[in-house]
């Protein structure tokens, strides 16, 4: 619910970067049931919030999905759910991201490795991120108040600090 009040935040703050674009959900399986359980979802995902900005999802016929998507496999097709999405433009919208950050007196920094966080040593909260700048091996210790790991893809990379987790929540 978060997530798609998140969506129509950003689709109305930055309609060029962000844009509602239809998905097909191809269904395979037991005929009754793998439609049914696969329509609860999307009607929950709907009931959520998604309906608000690209509508209800729509069940759709093996030939209405087949006409969709001709290269589907037709063995075994019991039809097909389209429901919508939004899609955004990743490096714009990161770009315009660290651009507002700056804006408001914030620090975007690229090429450095977190290697730790500093707390207060009272009460646990975050006062800072250690760092190496990757270009000259310098470390580097930046006082926060918020991070932001806008790292993307290369979170996946062996050696990053939060590898593994698709998100990261820090005490506030």
């Amino acid at each position: 619910q978060e997530a798609l009040a998140e969506r129509s935040r950003l689709l109305a703050l930055a309609p060029h970067l962000v844009r509602i674009e239809p998905l097909l959900f191809p269904i395979y399986g037991v005929p009754f049931a793998s439609t049914m359980f696969y329509d609860a979802g999307l009607t929950l995902y709907d009931i959520l919030g998604a309906r608000r900005d690209g509508g209800w999802h729509r069940r759709l016929s093996k030939a209405a999905t087949l006409e969709i998507a001709p290269t589907l496999r037709p063995e075994g097709l019991r039809g097909g759910l389209l429901y919508t999405d939004g899609v955004e433009d990743d490096a714009r919208y990161t770009l315009a991201v660290a651009r507002t950050a700056q804006a408001a007196g914030g620090l975007a920094v690229t090429r450095l490795r977190a290697t730790g966080l500093r707390t207060d040593g009272t009460f646990g909260v975050i006062a800072a991120v250690d760092g190496e700048d990757l270009l000259t091996g310098a470390a580097i210790r930046i006082p926060t108040r918020a991070i932001v790991d806008a790292t993307g893809v290369w979170a996946a990379q062996p050696d990053h600090p939060f590898r593994g987790r698709s998100h990261s929540i820090l005490p506030s």
